[in-house]
């Protein structure tokens, strides 16, 4: 596959595309404000495209707009495609200047993709902020026209740009208790002294590289794989798949499932699951009992059971759809 000629691309300032603000956002906690209403709240998270929950407090931003978290990593920039409600760290960016009308869905995540890769290799994180001046004095390379103008037709027509995602109709799903889908097990304790140098993961309360902080030999307290992993002080609501046998620190909680789970439709629940726990991260911890009651909305067959089958297909399409977008990344690059 060839790869796209970037030579003749022309950086442009990003405050000069867009006034970089934070959204508004309500002030009530979690609980209270993602009541599993019809309307996205986008968060402080790189999962998901943002969206934390739903509630059915009024809209506060419009759509077709780009957001940012000021507080996590530079993986949490995402387009938005319908209005949503704002939430404190999360920036909006608001097409301005010549170009403010030109910016459509597919040229907005055509620049979400230069944007992203632009701010990811500046190394920001929870101690180096990616802050709204930031953003606002970095440059993004973008393909230009014979007068040195964006060009638009190119932005909206490469292959790069088309990553969009088609919204899943989730109106007919129905609820279940997390404790009604998986016996959940609480992680031990394992001190620094105590650790053994290994090749056996350590899953702690982190949201980075699946939950896996270090690697040991203790192997007295084991989980299989094919189990999640949900962090309930910490990095409150992180949820991962693990495919490899594994010791949970006591910040993380084991869910052992009581249907016939494989690697796709654990990775479909994962980010569910995650939604559910991030209304707790700046409340309280998030203890097995709440947790064990915790419902996720599940699409459903004709019996009203989970649809497994359609999970396990829906993933496999989206993991392809992932593999494609590394490729064009790569093109780019």
């Amino acid at each position: 596959m060839n790869k796209i000629d970037t030579s003749e691309w022309k950086p442009f300032e990003v405050g000069k595309l867009f006034d970089i603000h934070p959204t508004k956002a309500y002030k009530m906690n979690n609980a209270v404000l993602m009541d599993d209403g019809e309307n996205p709240v986008v968060v402080n998270s790189s999962y998901n495209n943002g969206i934390g929950g739903y509630t059915s407090q009024a809209v506060t931003e419009e759509g077709n707009r780009i957001t940012f978290s000021d507080t996590t990593t530079a993986d949490a920039v995402f387009y938005q495609p319908k209005p949503f409600v704002g939430y404190p760290h999360v920036q909006g960016m608001y097409p301005i200047g010549d170009y403010a009308d030109k910016w459509t869905e597919t040229r907005l995540l055509f620049f979400v993709v230069a944007f992203k890769k632009a701010a990811v290799l500046m190394g920001f994180d929870y101690a180096y902020k990616f802050t709204r001046e930031i953003a606002s004095e970095m440059a993004v390379f973008l393909p230009i026209d014979s007068d040195g103008e964006p060009d638009w037709a190119c932005l909206g027509n490469l292959r790069l740009a088309k990553a969009s995602k088609s919204l899943v109709d989730i109106s007919t799903w129905k609820n279940f208790e997390i404790g009604s889908l998986f016996d959940i097990v609480k992680g031990t304790r394992l001190t620094k002294a105590n650790m053994k140098p290994g090749d056996i993961r350590f899953i702690g309360s982190s949201a980075m590289n699946n939950g896996w902080t270090t690697s040991i030999k203790n192997d007295e307290h084991l989980h299989p794989a094919n189990t999640l992993t949900v962090c309930y002080n910490g990095s409150v609501g992180e949820t991962f798949y693990q495919d490899a046998p594994f010791w949970a620190s006591d910040d993380v909680n084991v869910l052992y499932p009581k249907f016939k789970m494989n690697e796709r439709i654990g990775m479909f629940i994962a980010p569910l699951i995650r939604s559910v726990g991030q209304r707790y991260a700046f409340v309280d911890k998030w203890r097995m009992e709440v947790m064990e009651h915790g419902e996720i909305k599940l699409p459903v067959d004709k019996e009203g059971i989970p649809d497994w089958a359609y999970m396990d297909s829906f993933m496999s399409t989206v993991l392809k759809e992932c593999e494609s977008a590394l490729t064009s990344i790569k093109e780019v690059g």
